[in-house]
């Protein structure tokens, strides 16, 4: 399980100037307005972040959240101010790559879960990391080493 966060816009103004039709959905929960999708965090993943067309680092993110219009927000309708957006999501399971393993695990320690083979023995798990690099060109890293996705997901 993980949960995903969104900026939340009732400003159509703001919201066209950032983000390209399609980016984003009309939505009424948790409230009306643009839902963007940025990021998700699943225990023992490191966070991941959408790319968008104005949105490729962390930084490119607090621009549009600092010019005003945009409210960050969870799946469950919780709202984060910026710091509380960089306490739950940016330093989640220790935020980039290069962070020493938190658990080292071997299938006994799950016994009666299959643990799936493509995954490292250790987390947090990098995105580029899984199948042991296969699927590391789907992933881009920011000037701070966060993880970034080119497609969409949730």
């Amino acid at each position: 399980m993980g949960t995903n966060f969104y900026f939340l816009s009732k400003d159509k103004e703001k919201q066209n100037k950032w983000f390209l039709p399609g980016e984003s959905e009309i939505t009424d929960e948790p409230d009306w307005g643009y839902l963007t999708h940025l990021a998700k965090t699943s225990c023992g993943w490191l966070p991941l972040f959408q790319s968008h067309k104005n949105i490729h680092s962390i930084s490119d993110m607090k621009k549009i959240y600092d010019d005003g219009g945009f409210q960050i927000v969870d799946e469950y309708g919780t709202i984060y101010t910026w710091d509380e957006f960089d306490e739950r999501v940016l330093k989640f399971n220790g935020g980039v790559k290069g962070v020493a393993p938190i658990h080292k695990y071997d299938q006994s320690d799950f016994p009666q879960f299959l643990i799936d083979p493509d995954l490292p023995d250790h987390t947090p798990v990098s995105h580029f990391e899984y199948g042991n690099g296969k699927y590391s060109d789907e992933y881009f890293s920011d000037e701070l080493g966060y993880e970034f996705t080119k497609r969409e997901f949730c």
